[in-house]
C-alpha cells in the first residue's frame, strides 16, 4: 500500500524487549540486560545495573523489569492488553482492587471492570459460532460450553 505517511508496523523498542525476554528466559540474563539498556538509553532513563536502585537480582527480577518496561514503553498502543493476556497477569494488573475500571481524566472510575467468575474466560476466548458452523470438527473451549 502506498501513502504519503509512513505508518510503523512494529517499533524497534518492541523488537529489543522481545529479544531481551527471549534471552532472559533462555538463561542469558546479562545479554538481556544489554538489550533492555538500549531501550532505556534512548529514553534517557537510568540504565540497569548502573546504580543501586537499578541492580538486577537474577532472572525472575529481570523478567518483571522487562514486563514493566513494556508497560511503560507501549502505554496506550494496544500492546499491553495482549502482553498481560500472554503473561496471565491481566486480572492482577487491570482488574485489581480500586484500580479496575475506565477512568475519567481526573482519575474517578466511570465503568468498573468485572473479572469473569471462571478465570479461564478471562484468558481464553470462545471460538466464534460462525467458525463452529463452518467446521463441525471444532470443539468449543471448555470454559465456554
Amino acid at each position: 500500500m502506498y501513502g504519503p505517511i509512513d505508518h510503523p508496523i512494529i517499533r524497534f523498542a518492541d523488537v529489543l524487549l522481545m529479544k531481551a525476554k527471549a534471552l532472559n528466559e533462555s538463561g542469558k540474563t546479562e545479554d538481556a540486560i544489554v538489550e533492555v539498556n538500549k531501550v532505556r538509553k534512548r529514553a534517557g532513563v537510568a540504565l540497569l545495573n548502573s546504580s543501586p536502585q537499578t541492580i538486577v537480582n537474577g532472572q525472575e527480577d529481570l523478567r518483571e523489569r522487562i514486563r514493566n518496561e513494556r508497560r511503560i514503553e507501549f502505554i496506550n498502543e494496544g500492546i499491553s492488553y495482549f502482553d498481560e493476556l500472554r503473561w496471565r497477569t491481566l486480572k492482577e494488573t487491570v482488574y485489581a482492587g480500586d484500580n479496575g475500571g475506565a477512568k475519567q481524566v481526573w482519575g474517578a472510575i466511570t465503568i468498573k471492570y468485572i473479572w469473569p467468575t471462571d478465570d479461564r474466560k478471562g484468558y481464553i476466548w470462545p471460538i466464534p459460532q460462525t467458525e463452529m458452523d463452518r467446521n463441525p470438527n471444532l470443539v468449543q473451549n471448555e470454559a465456554w460450553n
